[in-house]
């Protein structure tokens, strides 16, 4: 039974509701408001009073604060979840406009957490970062949503511009006053410093400053023995090659492609780089991959259908490449068949696993392999990707030896 107290207590949380609720009708949220701060303060427990108090709030950060003790009493009610992001979004924009940028930062990064296709409240938090690379972040995103942003196209450019090193050289570290637009090779050692094309390193540049490579050689060796970073591993595998070290440069590079601080560019230079090997080594005999043999590469990230495609294409495969299930199902009925199919897991939509269920039952692509290459790893992974009827699973980031071999195998095991 409840106490003389506690039933004083509840009649007075009805009282002030019904008057509460009748201001709120009338148009007085600023008295209905603080109506429903005493029905909170009394009853902590009641969720849709603190909505109300919420939704009556004229300072943002209160409806936030409203709505997420509404959420702590029932994590599951749907108004709170509706209410939550329109409300972190106006507190950040409250914030921002008052210079609080902290507190603006913080708001705006639980606004896109709660709905990450809020476009203003991704461009509202590129405004209060302090960190342009991130700020560059967040208005892709914002592109990405909306691609005809204009003041998000702006904004890119404009901290592109911002962020745009001056060049230096990656062997020996020479910085020229006027950076070389797409310098092939350093004005002042002379190395070929990019792997744009792989057959410069075969006839290396006159004039050669070997003192300038060897000592840029032993100092990136040390930076990378130190740091572990992929930018020192990178220019010691070009210090290494423009030296004649061919071997030891490639397996410098490579450790840095497959570094998590590697640059997107390297890779695909670097998987160039090893197919023109391959094919210099094996001139003159029967290529080890019948010519153009079609393959599909499904994954919504663009880097990686990018890096993929570059090593295969190198090795002599013709690439298709889709951002998902659906572009690929439309490729499919376009007449692309190809011979092996390459799934990333995790796409938005229908997922690898669920696509590769898809091509098993139908009948024009059911006896064609499929390889998911993903960044998921375990024994339960795996174990679903047989389960749907995959061949093979690789893991990111992949070796580009283990790919290509991976590949020829298949892709000869289904040749008609």
């Amino acid at each position: 039974m409840p106490s003389i107290a506690q039933s004083l207590s509840s009649g007075q949380v009805t009282t002030l509701l019904r008057e509460a609720l009748t201001s709120a009708r009338a148009g007085d949220t600023a008295r209905s408001h603080k109506l429903f701060q005493q029905i909170t303060s009394l009853d902590p427990g009641n969720e849709a009073a603190w909505l109300w108090y919420a939704n009556t709030a004229a300072d943002p950060a209160e409806a936030v604060r409203g709505v997420r003790a509404a959420l702590g009493l029932n994590p599951q009610s749907a108004p709170a979840l509706a209410a939550l992001p329109v409300a972190l979004f106006r507190a950040g924009v409250a914030a921002a406009k008052a210079k609080d940028r902290e507190r603006a930062a913080q708001f705006l990064a639980d606004a896109t957490d709660a709905d990450p296709s809020n476009e203003g409240a991704w461009l509202w938090r590129a405004g209060v970062c302090d960190d342009p690379a991130l700020s560059l972040e967040y208005l892709e995103r914002v592109l990405k949503i909306n691609p005809t942003h204009a003041q998000a196209r702006e904004g890119i450019a404009r901290l592109r511009a911002q962020l745009a090193p001056a060049w230096c050289c990656p062997v020996c570290d020479h910085r020229p006053t006027s950076a070389p637009p797409d310098a092939e090779t350093c004005p002042r050692c002379r190395a070929v410093v990019t792997l744009r094309r792989p057959e410069a390193f075969e006839r290396p540049p006159a004039a050669l400053d070997h003192a300038a490579l060897k000592d840029g050689a032993r100092r990136l060796k040390s930076a990378w023995a130190a740091s572990g970073r992929a930018e020192a591993a990178f220019g010691l595998g070009l210090a290494l090659l423009n030296l004649g070290f061919a071997d030891e440069g490639v397996r410098a590079l490579e450790t840095a492609a497959r570094a998590p601080d590697s640059n997107p560019e390297w890779r695909e230079g670097v998987a160039r780089l090893v197919a023109h090997r391959r094919a210099a080594k094996h001139r003159g005999a029967a290529p080890k991959v019948p010519p153009r043999i079609p393959v599909m590469v499904v994954d919504d990230s663009a880097t990686v259908r990018t890096l993929v495609s570059s090593v295969l294409t190198g090795a002599g495969y013709h690439v298709v490449a889709a951002d998902g299930a659906e572009e690929a199902s439309r490729l499919i009925s376009a007449g692309n068949l190809p011979r092996l199919f390459i799934l990333d897991v995790n796409m938005p939509g229908v997922d690898g696993f669920g696509f590769c269920k898809v091509l098993r039952g139908n009948a024009e692509t059911t006896e064609i392999p499929v390889v998911f290459l993903t960044g998921k790893t375990g024994l339960l992974n795996k174990l679903h990707g047989r389960w749907v009827g995959a061949a093979e699973y690789l893991t990111k980031p992949f070796e580009n030896e283990k790919l290509l071999d991976t590949v020829a195998r298949l892709t000869s095991a289904s040749r008609a």
